[in-house]
């Protein structure tokens, strides 16, 4: 439990900068919950997006979640793949499923710590929930 507002200030800091330890499996066939890159590794992941866009069925997309539109990588990602990719902000993903999506963390520090500590929780907890069998994270 958080004791004080430099407390809150610094966990907040922290979940910024998570280090993910997430395991996952793949094969020709399949691919298991999700790999995690840094914003930083744009080839990885777009070839981590190769990998999930030949397991599609017919008129499937790829799910990506951002926390920011100014800081994710979405557009770029966007550009790159089209309609295969179904773009929504965390706060528009309650409700949403699919096979795979994409993840985006990087996000604006908020004004208002204890709310955001909160708003955090509640983000992470819908996106990760979204995909019934896995995708990409990407943490900044």
């Amino acid at each position: 439990m958080v004791a004080n507002q430099k407390e809150v200030q610094a966990n907040l800091h922290t979940l910024g900068k998570l280090e993910f330890n997430i395991h996952s499996w793949e094969d020709e066939n399949e691919i298991r919950g999700f790999k995690v890159y840094q914003d930083s590794e744009f080839d990885k992941i777009v070839e981590s997006i190769n990998k999930l866009k030949k397991l599609l069925k017919s008129g499937e997309k790829i799910g990506f979640l951002y926390a920011d539109e100014e800081k994710s990588l979405h557009k770029r990602i966007k550009e790159k793949f089209g309609d295969l990719i179904d773009v929504k902000s965390i706060t528009d993903a309650q409700g949403l499923e699919g096979d795979y999506y994409i993840i985006d963390l990087n996000q604006r520090p908020q004004s208002d710590t204890k709310k955001s500590e909160q708003k955090l929780r509640d983000e992470f907890y819908t996106a990760f929930t979204r995909a019934k069998k896995g995708g990409i994270i990407i943490n900044n």
